[in-house]
């Protein structure tokens, strides 16, 4: 069985890091960008889920995002906002994902939440609309 692929969009190397490390030790596998990077670059990872950070020295996380939604092969990968933001509800519930952590985070929240995405949705069956239930999506 292979293991679901989780793809970390982080500029932070030292949070990239924590989250590899984390989530290896609970048998997922990881990719890490530093950047958002391309729809092509995103294609050959082709990941089960992807924590998406917002903000980036050149971009904005959520330029990937909306890219991600027009693209016919991501379209449907679940998205996790993991971000410092402030009021990271609201700009949550304005963007097409299917939940979002804040920063700091805490590590069994983050780990709930990746893993009731995992079980409850495959990328084939996600939607860019589909939300979780309101107790899998808080900031600290």
């Amino acid at each position: 069985m292979c293991k679901p692929l989780i793809l970390i969009v982080e500029d932070d190397e030292a949070t990239a890091e924590c989250l590899t490390d984390l989530l290896q030790s609970e048998g997922y596998a990881t990719e890490t960008l530093a950047a958002p990077g391309t729809l092509e670059a995103l294609r050959s990872i082709r990941p089960s889920l992807i924590l998406l950070d917002l903000v980036f020295p050149e971009s904005k996380g959520e330029d990937l995002l909306r890219a991600l939604r027009r693209d016919r092969e991501l379209a449907r990968v679940p998205v996790v906002l993991l971000s410092a933001v402030p009021r990271l509800a609201d700009v949550a519930s304005r963007l097409p994902v299917q939940a979002h952590v804040g920063k700091p985070f805490d590590l069994e929240h983050l780990l709930e939440t990746v893993g009731s995405l995992l079980r409850q949705v495959s990328p084939s069956e996600a939607s860019p609309g589909l939300r979780l239930q309101p107790g899998l999506a808080r900031e600290p």
